[in-house]
């Protein structure tokens, strides 16, 4: 994931990614793409993926449940920085 990069930015270009391996045949589990996302996630997302790791079955996650738990964990983040913004006026 690049620096102040979105979720869905960042999934958008893992979507093109994986799809162009399967074109060139290339076979990918869910399961894989899920372990990739999460150990693309910068340091700073390190707390969410553990929790991650470690309330779910990765082996059984899909996709958009990764996609989903990340995207509102990344709202909270962003309301966070907003109030805390707002605090210091």
């Amino acid at each position: 994931m690049k620096p102040n990069e979105s979720i869905s930015d960042m999934y958008s270009r893992f979507q093109d990614i994986v799809h162009a391996l399967i074109s060139l045949g290339k076979k990918i589990t869910e399961e894989d793409q899920v372990r990739k996302i999460l150990n693309s996630l910068p340091s700073e997302w390190d707390q969410k993926t553990l929790a991650i790791e470690e309330a779910n079955d990765i082996s059984t996650m899909s996709i958009e449940e990764l996609i989903g738990n990340l995207m509102s964990y990344e709202v909270k983040l962003w309301v966070r920085t907003v109030n805390q913004g707002n605090e210091m006026k």
